[in-house]
């Protein structure tokens, strides 16, 4: 750039390449120099992909770091964004590097005013369920952009400042759903409870890690031992605090994974909304049992008030996009996919929605690219060969998606009879997807109503076959 040249507008931000700065309508933002040279290096050559090494060596400038702290800084830089605007900025170039999307505008720095300066916290609100600025100097350093317009949030009640900067980092960590993250979240949790031990927020952290680590096959500790950590955890918040809305979230969570009833945990979430608003997981654990019992509309409600709450969530994302497509809306949710991608371009669930989403709109090369992508994502074969078989399916490519399914049913681990009924009723065979799904059905009765409005299952919804075992699934639900 032109040596007058320091200021780069584009959207409603204005980086400052001299003091490596971010604002928003003239607000610098909490992100941290190396996260604001992280964007810099991606701004300077805009529309053109950067590989990894490319921006490590800007950045660090030859220090011997990983390659996760570059990634990190992306995660972050696209929290911050999709905060303020509803544009995909950076882009992940897979096995390449990252793009800068949007056009941006170089500004004299000469005709620039001042930057106001910051006043300081200046919005609080009762919890923090929404990204927060980080403390640099813990492990490496972390700045979240507030999830709300304006001034990042205040500490919450009960946590001193050192405690409150634990349990951000605790909180961010355990948002990536990760091996990783939730290791780390354990750690800083954990530490909260020590630095705060009268606050229940680090005791409702440590049971909010332990109670998902198994939703997402991550064995830090064996599955029973982490829900029985649950269990207690949770008693150890509610003990030290029986209106904390985290402790109550949590506790509903732990009911419904031990429940066989649709509306096991119900009363437990409702609680924990009723006691904060601001609680994005409990709206987004409560959406998940209306969309698990078959009604759309709440589900969608409380999704999308999760999505407000916490805008650059990738769980959130991924179950709004489970809504669009039960709803035969595969344009939004091949929007909401990316956009949980791009926070989180290996998350496992994703990838598998986006390959059945582009599948079921007839797009064959997007869906095999998306089962080649979670092939890496999983290092496994079942996954992306199932959605591989389906996407072979609805294009009429029978030889394929047979093989594909044997490839699948031969590697996985797990049930995968709904995704077989899938396939089946794509291949134009009711007898066998009905068979399939009634075993499905069987295998999880509680995922029924939510199965019944897969959009997968079109062939066979007016089977009268199907609609005796719809019968028998409303009488469950």
């Amino acid at each position: 750039m032109d040596g007058s040249i320091k200021h780069v507008q584009f959207g409603p931000f204005e980086l400052d390449a001299k003091r490596l700065t971010l604002c928003v309508k003239g607000q610098p933002l909490a992100l941290g120099p190396r996260v604001v040279e992280t964007l810099l290096a991606l701004v300077e050559r805009a529309g053109e992909v950067l590989t990894k090494d490319e921006i490590l060596e800007r950045v660090w400038r030859g220090a011997d770091v990983e390659e996760g702290n570059l990634a990190q800084n992306v995660y972050l830089l696209r929290r911050t964004f999709q905060a303020y605007w509803r544009q995909r900025v950076i882009e992940t170039v897979p096995r390449r590097g990252y793009r800068f999307v949007p056009e941006v505008r170089f500004v004299d720095a000469r005709a620039r005013p001042a930057v106001k300066q910051s006043q300081g916290w200046t919005r609080p609100i009762s919890s923090l369920r929404r990204p927060l600025a980080a403390a640099g100097a813990l492990v490496l350093t972390l700045s979240l952009a507030t999830a709300s317009r304006g001034p990042a949030p205040a500490a919450p009640p009960h946590l001193s400042q050192q405690g409150a900067q634990l349990y951000q980092l605790g909180h961010y960590y355990w948002t990536l759903r990760t091996r990783d993250g939730f290791a780390k979240s354990l750690r800083y949790f954990a530490a909260v409870t020590q630095v705060d031990p009268r606050s229940p927020l680090g005791y409702a952290g440590l049971a909010e890690a332990y109670a998902v680590m198994p939703s997402y096959n991550v064995n830090v500790v064996p599955a029973k031992v982490a829900m029985k950590r649950a269990w207690s955890y949770t008693h150890e918040a509610l003990a030290r605090d029986p209106l904390s809305s985290e402790a109550h979230a949590v506790l509903g969570y732990l009911q419904r994974e031990k429940g066989t009833q649709p509306e096991a945990g119900r009363s437990e979430f409702e609680r924990a909304v009723a006691l904060d608003p601001n609680n994005a997981a409990a709206h987004l654990w409560l959406g998940g049992m209306f969309s698990d019992m078959g009604r759309a509309a709440p589900a969608r409600s409380e999704f999308e008030i999760a999505e407000r709450l916490e805008p650059a969530s990738p769980a959130t994302e991924a179950w709004l996009a489970s809504s669009f497509f039960a709803s035969r809306d595969y344009a939004a949710a091949v929007d909401r996919l990316h956009r949980a991608l791009d926070l989180d371009p290996l998350r496992e669930d994703a990838l598998q929605k986006l390959g059945a989403v582009e599948a079921q709109r007839g797009h064959l090369g997007s869906a095999l690219d998306a089962a080649l992508r979670l092939a890496t994502a999983c290092r496994c074969s079942a996954s992306p060969a199932i959605v591989r078989a389906y996407a072979y399916a609805k294009s009429h490519r029978t030889t394929e998606a047979r093989a594909a399914m044997s490839t699948a049913l031969r590697n996985s681990g797990k049930m995968i009879s709904a995704d077989v009924a899938f396939v089946y009723a794509a291949l134009g065979d009711r007898d066998r997807a009905l068979w399939w799904l009634r075993r499905s059905v069987h295998e999880e009765p509680g995922a029924g109503a939510a199965l019944a409005l897969d959009p997968r299952l079109d062939p066979v919804r007016n089977d009268p076959r199907f609609a005796r075992w719809m019968h028998v699934v409303g009488a469950q639900t």
